[in-house]
């Protein structure tokens, strides 16, 4: 049976890398997010000591309506609140780990999903991620 779709809803994320790996605040958007150590990921560990870390290792997308992280490649680890995982729901709050269970560390601070069409620029008045 084939994997169902993923939404094309966007996805705004403001996210904090922890300071043992660089402490860094993140607010990315679009239909999917990148983790890992690529140029083009955009939650993005560039250190030394995150080998553990694959280039493209882990992914937030839409699946079914709800925000999912998912590793890559299936042969990568990922861990969500202290549990190891391929895939899983993730909501504002989760501590996402890559790699070792004591690899670099992302919080996600707030998560929000809305229809592609309805998508206001990051930092406006309409900015659901404003605080």
């Amino acid at each position: 049976m084939a994997e169902p779709a993923f939404d094309r809803s966007h996805i705004l994320v403001l996210a904090y890398t922890l300071p043992r790996f660089g402490a860094q605040q993140y607010e990315c958007e679009g239909t999917t997010i990148v983790l890992g150590r690529d140029e083009t990921c955009q939650i993005r560990w560039n250190r030394t000591g995150v080998e553990c870390v694959a280039p493209r290792h882990a992914e937030v997308v839409v699946k079914h309506g709800v925000p999912t992280i998912r590793a890559i490649d299936r042969r990568q680890t990922l861990w969500i609140n202290g549990r190891r995982q391929v895939e899983a729901q993730v909501r504002d709050g989760d501590h996402l780990r890559l790699g070792r269970l004591d690899g670099p560390e992302v919080k996600i601070i707030r998560l929000v999903l809305q229809p592609t069409s309805e998508v206001p620029p990051i930092g406006t008045d309409d900015d659901p991620t404003a605080l």
